[in-house]
């Protein structure tokens, strides 16, 4: 996975105005949900810490 600066990430939100907020419990969702933004240009995202096996997931979509 790479990594960013904080500089770059900062002026990237910066220049596209958008920061994708996400959680779902499934995983396979997650997945898709995440290809689609990336898909659609969307490189910055927040994975929401609102469910109990949110760190999981988190992990999992990582890879």
């Amino acid at each position: 996975m790479i990594r960013h600066l904080y500089d770059e990430t900062i002026n990237y939100v910066g220049e596209t105005g958008l920061v994708t907020l996400f959680y779902n419990l499934d995983l396979s969702t997650c997945v898709q949900v995440l290809r689609s933004c990336y898909t659609a240009g969307i490189r910055i995202f927040e994975f929401a810490n609102r469910g109990e096996n949110a760190y999981t997931l988190f992990v999992a979509l990582r890879r």
